[in-house]
């Protein structure tokens, strides 16, 4: 297959899912269960599982702001692969730590998804980025919710120091 699309030796590297490239029976079968693994899920579930990287998350962002998604926030079609490499990544990191149990790492993302949706992952991870996500809607209290997390966090900054090794 061309470069960048499932199945080819580039789609399998940056996925995640590539061994050390001499045709590893055992990288492809991993590949072939975490591809099972995310057809569990709903189109929108997929979006949320690779939203987990920030990578994918701000370049999804980023295009809805310009336009390019459609009324749900998902990316156009063609914006598939991205998104399914994203996922692919977080599918395998779930499925390796529960020892390779398809049924365990199934309940295991979901476990994470809930957990993400309710300490609303997404309007913490924003919350520098946006001024108004919402437009305004009274109903949600997004924009009430990263202007407290905002604050709460540039406070923390003032009273302490922070240090950042890498």
């Amino acid at each position: 297959p061309p470069s960048g699309l499932p199945g080819s030796s580039s789609y399998n590297q940056l996925s995640g899912l590539a061994g050390d490239g001499d045709g590893d029976d055992d990288d492809e079968s991993e590949r072939r269960a975490c591809e099972r693994l995310l057809d569990e899920f709903a189109e929108a579930e997929v979006e949320e599982i690779a939203n987990v990287s920030h990578a994918h998350w701000f370049v999804g962002r980023n295009k809805a702001k310009a336009g390019g998604g459609d009324d749900n926030g998902l990316p156009l079609s063609g914006d598939d692969v991205p998104r399914r490499r994203s996922a692919l990544k977080e599918i395998r990191r779930h499925y390796v730590g529960e020892g390779r149990d398809p049924s365990k790492a199934v309940a295991a993302v979901r476990e994470a998804l809930g957990y993400r949706r309710r300490y609303r992952f997404d309007v913490v991870r924003s919350c520098f980025y946006d001024d108004d996500r919402n437009g305004g809607n009274a109903e949600d209290d997004a924009d009430d919710r990263a202007k407290r997390t905002k604050r709460l966090i540039l406070d923390d900054l003032r009273r302490q120091p922070m240090v950042v090794r890498g």
